[in-house]
């Protein structure tokens, strides 16, 4: 019973997921928890123009209702129409050694009666004092107004109460913490991680649960933020870090990206990852060599290889024709990285000599500024200098001068955006497109995803790709079907006689 009734809640919230706060729930939130997750279900509602009627969902045009039989249909009716689905907030604190704390899921009541009715009539719960008992380890309470869906009691909902009354969590300083306005917030503390990882300790050897500890005291005092949100056909979700005062962590390591690399890549790729790190990790970088690896090569080669590692100015990227690699057998990318004068010569000098070894199956042609590798079963590479960068790429003739990718990388640290203009490639028969991207900020990370069409149309779209692959692959249910069948016999193939 506890098991259909938490599946309601999260397909509703899942489904709809979106945040706003609203005091009556998140006012019961004490400060001492090490996980709040705040969901307004009623924003989705409005998002997905999906109308919930008394004992039904009246889905949007195309969508395939089917796909949820009439009875959950009816029983997600019932929720939504007894519960507050505009605040629904799960908190808790992290377990230990000693202690499992309960986990709480909050929601106002808009129908008490027919909440009850549903409690006993579809999961079977049993009425107990100051609530319903749904198995031996988790109920259900009303208190004030609100539901208390809890593998806790009514003893713990009460000192939890008062304790929030005392000091709340979302009257503290990481509910403060700066972040913009969301339709679903996650707060974690990562002693809530540490302490799941602890637990594992026991199979670790001396230097695993060493590094085990440095981390945890690392993560110690720290939380992370998320939230997402819903804009048009953008969807938006930001991460970030803090301490316990509610100050923005920064990502170390890295400097803003220098979009001059485009000028590298052609003109009609897609999809991109760039990054530059900074003059810290650069340094690290160098010096790791200098302290383990100088002394595993000859002294010739190391010197090549310090050269190379002193020459790097922080900047590289990988660029492809993302569907051009998933629908033929052409393979279009283009890698580079930044380096200074004298470590581009060396490298490109250094590829070349490298190439040429009896160990190598390459055919070589050079120029001044360039090197083209050729392998008899891979396509050409072409190593060649284009301003700062040494560029790795297998259409050297193409346009460069990419500009469609630029919005995925300028002023970001670390970013990934692809453009696909059809997503008919994973969602047979689809008519939308999606842009996606992925970046680090100094103080955040952000994830987009910018769909063509509007999202009710969007999701239509995938469910029903998603429920025809199903049905095509129900092969169990031909009535000729024998799995003996679709197994290939292997091709016997004439051993090679070596002669000595």
């Amino acid at each position: 019973m506890k098991t259909r009734l938490l599946m309601l809640l999260s397909a509703i919230a899942v489904l709809m997921s979106s945040c706003s706060k609203k005091s009556t729930t998140l006012d019961v939130v004490p400060a001492d928890v090490d996980m709040v997750f705040v969901v307004d279900a009623q924003a989705g509602i409005e998002v997905y123009d999906i109308d919930i009627t008394s004992d039904k969902m009246v889905f949007p045009k195309d969508f395939p209702d089917s796909l949820i039989p009439a009875e959950v249909q009816e029983a997600i009716a019932k929720v939504y129409n007894a519960l507050d689905m505009s605040s629904l907030v799960m908190f808790a604190k992290a377990p230990t050694s000693t202690c499992e704390p309960a986990v709480n899921v909050v929601a106002g009541v808009k129908d008490a009666d027919l909440l009850k009715q549903l409690l006993t009539d579809t999961f079977g719960a049993t009425e107990t004092k100051g609530g319903y008992q749904l198995s031996s380890d988790f109920g259900v309470y009303l208190k004030d107004g609100l539901a208390w869906f809890t593998s806790g009691d009514s003893e713990s909902i009460d000192a939890t109460i008062k304790a929030a009354s005392n000091n709340s969590f979302f009257s503290g300083k990481i509910a403060g913490a700066k972040m913009p306005e969301g339709m679903c917030t996650f707060y974690l503390n990562t002693s809530f991680i540490a302490s799941t990882a602890a637990d594992y300790s026991a199979y670790l050897d001396a230097s695993q649960r060493m590094m085990l500890s440095t981390a945890a005291d690392y993560l110690s005092g720290k939380w992370v933020i998320a939230t997402t949100d819903i804009k048009g056909e953008e969807c938006i979700t930001r991460v970030v870090a803090c301490d316990s005062e509610g100050e923005l962590l920064e990502v170390p390591f890295l400097k803003n990206i220098d979009s001059d690399f485009l000028a590298c890549v052609p003109a009609n790729f897609d999809t991109v990852l760039a990054g530059a790190l900074d003059d810290d990790a650069l340094k690290f970088i160098c010096s790791i060599y200098d302290s383990y690896g100088a002394g595993i090569f000859n002294p010739v080669l190391s010197e090549k290889i310090a050269t190379l590692l002193r020459g790097l100015e922080g900047d590289f990227f990988l660029a492809c024709d993302v569907n051009k690699l998933l629908t033929s057998e052409s393979e279009n990318w283009c890698a580079g990285v930044e380096l200074d004068k004298e470590a581009r010569a060396v490298a490109l000098s250094a590829i070349a000599e490298a190439a040429r070894t009896d160990m190598t199956r390459f055919q070589v042609t050079e120029t001044p500024e360039s090197v083209t590798l050729i392998h008899p079963f891979s396509p050409a590479v072409t190593v060649r200098i284009e301003g700062d960068y040494l560029v790795f790429t297998t259409v050297p003739d193409a346009t460069g001068g990419n500009t469609a990718l630029k919005g995925f990388v300028d002023d970001h640290l670390l970013a990934f955006g692809m453009i696909a203009e059809n997503m008919g490639l994973i969602f047979p028969d689809s008519d939308f497109g999606m842009e996606f991207g992925a970046y680090f900020d100094p103080k955040s990370f952000t994830c987009t995803v910018k769909y063509s069409k509007p999202l009710p149309h969007v999701l239509a779209s995938m469910l029903k790709a998603i429920y025809g692959n199903i049905n095509r692959s129900s092969y169990a249910t031909e009535p000729d079907w024998n799995y003996a069948d679709t197994i290939d016999e292997p091709e016997y193939i004439e051993p090679e006689v070596l002669n000595y």
